[in-house]
C-alpha cells in the first residue's frame, strides 16, 4: 500500500512538473513537503500595505519592529473595511525566488501586484523541503513577525533583540507552518519586461526581465568562490546594472556567456544601487551576437603614452591604444578605485570611480585601453591615467571606463622584478617588485600595518637602507601586527614627491619568516659639535664622509614640533629638518640614531645651525627617501636633560633637552592658553625675575590648554632666534607645575 501511495504522489508531482515549467533544478519528489496546498487563511492586506507599516506613524525612527505594534488605527480600519473576519494580518503572493542553485539563501522572495518582500527562513533547500518554488502561491501571517528595511530591501521574519535593538532573523523550521500556508497549484509567472533606464523602486523584489543586454566582461565567471560578486550587464546605450551572484551558488565557476540577449531575475537594491539576482542559469538567455565596439588594436606602449604627459594634466587627443596586464587591484582594500597595469615598457596607475574592481580584474587580466579622450596627469609627481576632477587628474566614470577598457585575456602570470632598495628607480614605478633580505625597523615592531588613517611603516635591508610601506586603514590587514622576522616583500612601487612607497596587495606578499638580522651600521667618525664646526656660511653641502650619532631628545609627538627631530650626542645638539610627518612613531624620544651626513646640507635659521636638505636652491628639509637611506636606528638610551637655570642658559645647550626648576608663567600670561590662532610666545620667570620665552605652535595638541598658575619644573628643547632664547615643550607632560605660585 505504501509503495502505491508513493508511486501516486510521484506521478502527481511529475504531472505538475510537466504542466508548470520551473527554473529550479534537482527537485527531490520523494520527499513530501510538510505543508498542505490548501489554505484555511484569507488575505487581509497587500504586500504594499505591510511594507508601509515600516514608514508608519508608529515607527518614527524607521527601525525594525513587530508588525502588530507598527500597525496604526487607520491600518486596522482599512483591513476591517476589506472584510477581514478577525485581526489577522495576512498577505498573499507568489514565490519568485528559488534556492535550488544556491543563489538565494534562507530567503524566499514573494510578490503580489503591489510589490515584493523577503521572507527570512532558517533553512536551506526550501524549494524541496517546503515546495517554495517560483509560481507557488503562499499566504503569510505576519502579526507576530518583525518587519525591517535592510538597505532598501523589505523583509519579515522572527524578531530578536541584540544589544537592545530589535533585528530580523529567519523563522525556525518547526514553526514555519504557523506563519506560512501554501495555496493551490503553481502558476507560470510572467516577469515584467523593462529597459535598464525604466527600473525604479516599484520593481524591487519583483521578477523582471531585461532584453538586449550583455556581460561587460565576457571572460569572467559568474562569481569568485566564497565571495558574493558583482558582474556588470550593459545595454546598447551603455546603461548598466549589476548582476550579483553568491559565492556559494552552484554555478560560480561557469563562464558568463559571450553573447547578448535577455535575462530574468529578482530585482534587489542596496543603498540605492539596483542589483539583479538570477535563480539559476536558465534565467540567462544570451543567444544573440555581442553588440557594440570590439577591442581596438594596440599601437603604443605605456612608456610612449606616459611621454605625452608634459604637464600636470594633459588630455589624450590621439588614437592611442595600449594593452597591458593588471598587476595590482583593490581586493584587500589597500588600493581603492585604482588598478595598476604594466607592459614590458613600464607601468601606470589607472584611476576609476568604481570599487570592487578585483572581481572583474584579478591580477593577470590583460586589457586593451582606447586612450583617446582620457587624461594623463601627475599626482605627487607620478603620471597617472584617468579622468579629470577640478582641473586635476581624477577618476574615470564607470560609463567611460566600460566604453574604453576591454578585457581580452585572463589568467596571465605577473612576475615581480627582484631588486634591492638601493637600486629602486622611477622606471619601476607602478611595477610589482620583490625586495629580498628586508625587515621592518625595530622601532616599529609591535605596531600594526595601519592606525586610524593611512600609515607609513618602514622596512630596511642589512645595510640600513629603508623604504616606506604605506597601508590604508581600510585594508583588511590594517590591524594585523607587523611581522618581526626578515625575508622578502613583494609590492607595487609608487612614489610621492621624492619618496618611494610600497603598497602591499595582500599579506601573502609579505614573507618575513626568517630570523631578524643585525644592521651593518656605519662607523661613527664625527661628533655633532665637530659637524657644526664645519659650517661656514649660507647653504653648505657636506661632501665628506661624515657620520654622526646621537639620541632623539625631541620629536613631533604633540604637533608643537613639525617635521623636525632634535639629536644630542653629549657634545652638542642639532635640529634635523625632515620632510616627514609623524616622526615620533618611528623615532620616539630615546631612540639612538646614526646619520650618514654626506650629501646633506648645513644651514641656519635665526642664527642656529641646522642639518637638512635642499629646497628650491635654499636650505630646507631632507626628503624622506634620503632620510630613510641615511638614518639608522641603534637601540635606545635614557635621555638625561641638562639641568640649568634661566640665567645659566648658553649656546652650548642649543637643540638639547633642558630642565628648569622653580619657574612659573608671568602674571600677565595667567588665564591665557599656550597658543592662540598662530604660533604664540609666552614668558617664564624664575624667583629672581629672569625670563625666557616658551614658544608654542597653534597646531600643538595642547595649544588650547590654559597656562598653569602654579610653579614648578619644565622640560623643553632649547632654541634661539636672532639672539633670543626660546623653549619648545615636546608635550604637555613636560610641564610639571605642582608647587604653589612664587611671590
Amino acid at each position: 500500500m505504501t509503495k502505491k501511495i508513493l508511486t501516486l504522489i510521484a506521478s502527481i508531482a511529475l504531472l505538475g512538473l510537466l504542466i508548470v515549467p520551473s527554473g529550479c533544478v534537482k527537485e527531490d519528489f520523494d520527499r513530501v513537503p510538510p505543508m498542505e496546498d490548501t489554505s484555511s487563511w484569507v488575505k487581509t492586506v497587500s504586500i504594499a500595505q505591510v511594507k508601509d507599516l515600516f514608514n508608519s506613524a508608529n515607527n518614527p525612527a524607521r527601525v525594525a519592529g513587530l508588525v502588530k505594534k507598527l500597525a496604526t488605527n487607520s491600518f486596522w480600519d482599512a483591513i476591517l473595511a476589506q472584510g477581514a473576519a478577525d485581526s489577522s494580518i495576512i498577505f498573499e503572493g507568489y514565490v519568485v525566488s528559488c534556492d535550488s542553485a544556491g543563489n538565494f539563501y534562507e530567503t524566499v522572495t514573494i510578490m503580489d501586484e503591489t510589490g515584493g518582500i523577503d521572507l527570512k527562513v532558517n533553512a536551506s533547500e526550501l524549494y524541496v523541503t517546503y515546495g517554495l518554488k517560483p509560481g507557488k502561491k503562499v499566504l503569510v501571517k505576519v502579526n507576530s513577525m518583525a518587519l525591517d528595511n535592510y538597505r532598501g530591501t523589505y523583509q519579515v521574519g522572527l524578531g530578536y533583540t541584540d544589544a537592545g535593538t530589535l533585528k530580523v532573523t529567519g523563522v525556525d523550521l518547526s514553526n514555519l507552518p504557523k506563519y506560512v500556508q501554501r495555496s493551490g497549484r503553481r502558476v507560470n509567472l510572467t516577469p515584467t519586461t523593462l529597459k535598464i533606464n525604466e527600473i525604479n523602486t516599484s520593481h524591487v523584489q519583483k521578477l523582471i526581465k531585461i532584453d538586449s543586454v550583455q556581460f561587460w566582461n565576457s571572460a569572467a565567471t559568474y562569481s569568485l568562490p566564497g565571495v558574493n560578486t558583482n558582474r556588470i550587464l550593459v545595454d546598447k546605450y551603455g546603461r548598466q546594472i549589476i548582476l550579483r551572484t553568491s559565492g556559494y551558488s552552484k554555478f560560480i565557476s561557469e563562464k558568463v556567456p559571450a553573447g547578448s540577449g535577455s535575462i530574468t531575475g529578482v530585482l534587489g537594491v542596496y543603498d540605492g544601487t539596483y542589483q539583479l539576482y538570477i535563480r539559476d542559469l536558465n534565467d540567462v538567455q544570451f543567444n544573440d551576437p555581442r553588440f557594440g565596439a570590439q577591442a581596438p588594436t594596440p599601437n603604443k606602449t605605456i612608456a610612449e603614452l606616459k611621454a605625452l604627459c608634459t604637464s600636470n594634466l594633459v588630455q589624450v587627443n590621439q588614437d592611442i591604444v595600449i594593452d597591458a596586464v593588471v598587476n595590482a587591484n583593490d581586493k584587500t582594500g589597500n588600493l581603492y578605485k585604482q588598478l595598476f597595469i604594466e607592459d614590458e615598457s613600464g607601468a601606470i596607475e589607472l584611476k576609476i570611480d568604481m570599487a570592487g574592481l578585483y572581481t572583474d580584474f584579478p591580477v593577470g587580466t590583460k586589457v586593451v585601453i582606447n586612450c583617446r579622450g582620457l587624461y594623463l596627469g601627475k599626482y605627487g609627481g607620478v603620471i597617472q591615467l584617468g579622468g579629470v576632477y577640478n582641473g586635476s587628474i581624477g577618476r574615470l566614470s564607470s560609463t567611460e571606463f566600460y566604453n574604453k577598457v576591454f578585457i581580452v585575456e585572463s589568467g596571465l602570470d605577473v612576475t615581480p622584478i627582484e631588486t634591492n632598495i638601493a637600486e629602486i628607480n622611477d622606471n619601476l614605478i607602478g611595477k610589482i617588485i620583490t625586495l629580498p633580505g628586508v625587515q621592518f625597523v625595530s622601532s616599529e615592531l609591535g605596531l600594526t600595518y595601519a592606525g586610524s588613517s593611512t600609515t607609513n611603516r618602514n622596512i630596511q635591508d642589512i645595510n640600513g637602507a629603508k623604504i616606506i610601506v604605506r597601508t590604508s586603514s581600510f585594508a583588511d590587514f590594517a590591524s594585523n601586527q607587523l611581522p618581526n622576522g626578515s625575508g622578502s616583500i613583494t609590492a607595487v612601487l609608487s612614489k610621492y614627491g621624492s619618496d618611494y612607497q610600497l603598497y602591499i596587495r595582500s599579506l601573502s606578499d609579505v614573507q618575513l619568516r626568517q630570523p631578524r638580522f643585525e644592521i651593518q651600521l656605519p662607523n661613527v667618525n664625527t661628533t655633532i659639535a665637530e659637524l657644526k664646526a664645519m659650517y661656514t656660511s649660507g647653504t653648505m653641502q657636506i661632501t665628506q664622509d661624515v657620520i654622526i650619532e646621537g639620541v632623539i631628545v625631541g620629536n613631533d609627538i604633540s604637533g608643537n614640533l613639525y617635521k623636525q627631530l632634535f639629536i644630542d650626542d653629549g657634545t652638542a645638539g642639532i635640529e634635523f629638518k625632515v620632510n616627514v610627518t609623524n616622526l615620533y612613531q618611528s623615532y620616539p624620544v630615546g631612540t639612538k640614531v646614526i646619520v650618514k651626513c654626506n650629501g646633506m646640507y648645513l644651514g641656519t635659521y635665526g642664527g642656529v645651525i641646522q642639518l637638512g636638505g635642499l629646497y628650491n636652491g635654499s636650505f630646507g628639509r631632507i626628503e624622506a627617501t634620503e632620510f630613510n637611506n641615511k638614518v639608522f636606528t641603534d637601540g635606545t638610551e635614557t635621555v638625561t636633560p641638562v639641568e640649568t637655570t634661566i640665567s645659566g642658559i648658553n649656546d652650548s645647550m642649543l637643540a638639547k633637552l633642558v630642565k628648569l626648576q622653580n619657574v612659573q608663567f608671568i602674571d600677565t600670561d595667567l588665564g591665557k592658553t599656550y597658543a592662540t590662532t598662530t604660533t604664540t610666545n609666552r614668558t617664564l620667570e624664575d624667583n629672581v625675575g629672569n625670563t625666557i620665552i616658551v614658544r608654542t605652535s597653534n597646531f600643538a595638541n595642547f595649544a588650547s590648554t590654559t597656562l598653569p598658575s602654579t610653579s614648578g619644573t619644565i622640560y623643553a628643547i632649547l632654541s634661539k632666534y636672532n639672539g633670543t632664547y626660546q623653549l619648545y615643550i615636546r608635550e604637555i607632560a613636560d610641564v610639571n607645575f605642582n608647587q604653589t605660585r612664587m611671590p
